[in-house]
């Protein structure tokens, strides 16, 4: 993990913040493991009282549960939770980028192609995740209403700690790669009907592919008596 330097001209809280929030989003951290004060404070070189305020506000995230004083473990979610994100995320994305579709202009093509291509170049989960992340945040950067970025950045680290299911299998990589590639044209083309439709498939596509990995990829049914082959 390369080395963090916490500065002392700011809040230590915010600083530590940052850092742990930052982690969560290059899926650094992974479901179930347990983080404590102490370490994340001999790690960072600051007492543990930012710490534990960081701590308590990703908690608030929705990130960490409390195990007990000063343990905390990273939230694991249940196929209703992450449900219910996909919930949020079907009805808010869409627009917000079929707004950023139509106001594009030359630098978003040129950063949306450049990380296209690195979603197209991706040969394993990890690469996959890192580059689907960085597509995820160049149009994320572009929406224009502060509110609504900010709305679904809340539940930005909540979508990185399940995306390393959605792009489990060579499929789900290869559906997640042709989602984005048409997320690009529609960018390209400032169409913002057809930006709307294929972020409401992208989304949709990947909840498919984590609830298919929360069975196991075997024949099932899951709690709705759909039934998922592998």
């Amino acid at each position: 993990m390369a080395e963090i330097e916490i500065s002392r001209g700011s809040s230590l809280s915010d600083q530590v913040y940052d850092v742990l929030r930052t982690r969560f989003r290059q899926n650094i951290y992974r479901s179930g493991e347990r983080m404590t004060e102490v370490a994340i404070a001999q790690e960072l070189k600051v007492s543990r009282t930012p710490v534990r305020e960081a701590l308590f506000r990703l908690t608030a995230d929705g990130l960490l549960e409390e195990a007990r004083a000063g343990r905390f473990m990273v939230s694991s979610f249940s196929i209703a939770d992450v449900r219910q994100i996909f919930e949020i995320r079907q009805l808010l994305e869409p627009s917000a980028f079929a707004q950023v579709a139509r106001d594009a202009d030359a630098t978003l093509d040129a950063e949306a192609s450049q990380a296209a291509q690195l979603v197209e170049a991706a040969r394993d989960q990890e690469s996959a995740a890192d580059a689907n992340t960085r597509f995820r945040s160049t149009w994320l950067r572009r929406v224009a209403n502060g509110r609504l970025q900010q709305t679904i950045l809340k539940f930005n680290d909540q979508v990185s700690l399940v995306r390393g299911a959605t792009l489990s299998s060579p499929e789900a990589r290869e559906d997640a790669r042709d989602g984005v590639l048409r997320l690009t044209e529609t960018i390209h083309a400032r169409d913002e009907a057809s930006a709307r439709s294929a972020m409401v498939e992208f989304v949709t596509v990947a909840l498919g592919y984590f609830e298919a990995s929360k069975e196991g990829w075997s024949k099932t049914r899951n709690d709705t008596g759909k039934e998922i082959r592998k």
